[in-house]
């Protein structure tokens, strides 16, 4: 149950009738008064609320266009429910002297859930800004470690205040939970069609926006959840004999909400009106870059490069987001051909214009990826013309697309059998409407190597001149 806990010297009347200011900064910490007052409170569910809303736009101020996306500030609402919901169904599950008071106790942890919420507004801080794009991509990470960890312990606490659970029973629980609910995360955000591709969860609670694949905290992001994955699957089994022989409590204890229904004081509704008026005074700012960014991946996305090209022509570098590259290719979508090569054949026209060196960034990063053009006779073709007149090739970026290359023709020839027949015939035409013919089959596994078409002998001629260069 709930124990009556004496005020220490500095409380007030006011304290003992109201959750104050200091009570949800001390929550946070895990004084057990405070737990206490916050958890028997009966605004706690809206000052979490207001407080979630705080957060929602702290995570999402400078990364996405709230215009188009509203919907993402309910994300955090959502996903604190389901987290909540699921612990106290196991903790029903663990104690079977608590499923009684299960019900009760469905908003009681959802309100404690969302008083937790101000620990992510670290989440608002423009590492973009401060550091270059890798180190940012770090810091978001550091951030996304501290502030699950500190949860984690903070929900320990809350437990054995007001349940009396012993401090271990307690984290394994926690423990357990936690690592079920990041494997189940992290399996059910990735891609079916696209399964090495990076989860959306991980891309979204490090804060991190949908950019290349092969961008620099990208590659953070995907060596962190590669960690984090197996750390998961290892620690998942002892976690769950830990939970299963933990002791649990006895004799049972009858739980309710203490005497005192206490109203959050006017400190509290103040501070937390004040958090959302924060992050609403600099959203105009951010949301207009992201205006610019959502009005370009738009054109691009409809085919009107020519207009992308045009309004890009019209801006400058400042009214696009920090960490903004051009949208051919995301960590979550994959490839766009088709919109990369449209854009590019636009391209020698704006050379020196801020945009221009982006773009052809892009298309270096394209032709690092051979798979996506060389079994393709259209692909290649398009390569093939567009290549001449690209000046963002370095010699170290021509001789790594020429290893991959070589790589490939060396590994089909290992394999041998299969791909000697098949030489040279396309064995699957797409069903696109530019009805690309690849040397693949149907699920997208080599089996030829393609004939030395003109096109494929142009790509590789101009990458040994590169080279030399």
């Amino acid at each position: 149950m709930f124990k009556e806990r004496e005020l220490p010297l500095w409380g007030s009347i006011l304290s003992e009738l109201h959750l104050t200011l200091f009570d949800v900064i001390a929550f946070l910490f895990g004084d057990a008064d405070s737990i206490v007052r916050v958890a028997s409170s009966r605004h706690t569910l809206l000052v979490g609320a207001m407080l979630v809303l705080s957060a929602a736009l702290a995570r999402n101020w400078q990364r996405h266009d709230l215009s188009v996306q509203p919907w993402l500030l309910l994300i955090p609402f959502a996903a604190s429910l389901v987290s909540s919901t699921a612990l106290t169904v196991l903790l029903a599950l663990w104690w079977p002297d608590f499923r009684p008071q299960m019900l009760e106790w469905l908003p009681r942890m959802a309100g404690l859930f969302w008083m937790t919420a101000p620990l992510a507004w670290i989440y608002g801080i423009p590492f973009e800004a401060l550091v270059e794009r890798k180190s940012a991509a770090r810091a978001r990470l550091t951030a996304l470690t501290i502030v699950s960890l500190w949860r984690v312990a903070l929900v320990v606490r809350c437990l054995c205040v007001l349940l009396d659970i012993h401090v271990a029973s307690a984290m394994h629980l926690v423990i357990f939970f936690g690592i079920v609910v990041a494997i189940a995360a992290i399996h059910f955000t990735r891609r079916r069609d696209r399964p090495q591709k990076i989860p959306m969860i991980a891309m979204g609670m490090a804060g991190i926006s949908s950019t290349s694949s092969r961008s620099p905290e990208a590659r953070v992001v995907a060596n962190f959840t590669g960690c984090l994955s197996a750390l998961l699957w290892i620690g998942l089994v002892p976690s769950i004999g830990l939970t299963w022989t933990s002791v649990r409590p006895e004799p049972p204890l009858q739980i309710h909400a203490g005497d005192a229904v206490r109203a959050a004081s006017p400190g509290v509704w103040g501070a937390s009106a004040c958090a959302i008026g924060f992050w609403l005074m600099i959203l105009p700012a951010a949301q207009r870059k992201q205006r610019s960014k959502t009005r370009v991946s738009n054109l691009i996305e409809s085919g009107r490069y020519l207009d992308a090209v045009t309004f890009l022509s019209e801006t400058d570098a400042d009214s696009f987001p920090v960490s903004w590259v051009p949208p051919v290719e995301t960590a979550l979508d994959g490839w766009h051909p088709e919109r990369l090569m449209g854009m590019m054949n636009l391209m020698p026209e704006q050379r020196g214009r801020w945009f221009a060196a982006g773009f052809e960034t892009v298309f270096v990063e394209y032709l690092k990826q051979p798979l996506l053009y060389w079994f393709s006779d259209v692909r290649s073709a398009e390569v093939a013309e567009l290549l001449p007149s690209v000046v963002g090739i370095r010699p170290e970026d021509a001789t790594e697309i020429l290893q991959q290359l070589s790589d490939m023709k060396e590994w089909l020839d290992v394999v041998g059998g299969q791909t000697e027949r098949n030489s040279g015939r396309p064995t699957y035409e797409s069903t696109s409407e530019n009805k690309v013919e690849c040397y693949v089959d149907q699920d997208g596994f080599i089996i030829s190597w393609p004939p030395e078409t003109n096109a494929r002998r142009v790509i590789r001629e101009e990458l040994e001149r590169r080279t030399a260069v």
